[in-house]
């Protein structure tokens, strides 16, 4: 036996332009669901939300739902600690790793009697330089 599903879907009031599509569990009392998009200009805002099941005809529920933009909202400045900004600019662990793996096939290279040689970088042309 198929388990019916329920969805919230969120578009415009005459249904030509969809915004999100999020799918619900009946289990939960409440849903809450997070809509993040970017408005503009202040003022109101006003969609459609649809509650769409999957398996039944006719258990469709439409809700016009109306949101106040505000104007001039401030947000707070973030202040980061040197130890944060430095964080962000330290290799990541996948760099890391790749440099410490390029550092081993170079001392195996070594140990078998031959010497190093330096790699110059590869120079590309300027027709396939991008500014």
């Amino acid at each position: 036996m198929k388990q019916s599903s329920w969805y919230l879907i969120f578009t415009d009031l005459d249904e030509n332009d969809f915004f999100k599509m999020e799918k619900i569990s009946l289990k939960d009392r409440v849903a809450v669901i997070e809509q993040k998009q970017r408005v503009m200009q202040p003022g109101r805002m006003v969609f459609k939300v649809i509650l769409k099941n999957d398996s039944y005809k006719g258990f469709d529920k439409c809700e016009r739902v109306e949101v106040t933009i505000l104007q001039n909202v401030v947000r707070a400045e973030v202040m980061y600690d040197a130890e944060d900004v430095q964080a962000t600019k330290a290799p990541s662990m996948m760099q890391a790793m790749m440099e410490m793996n390029v550092d081993d096939s170079e001392d195996d290279e070594e140990s078998d009697g031959e010497t190093k040689e330096t790699k110059s970088p590869i120079k590309i042309s300027d027709e396939f330089k991008t500014e």
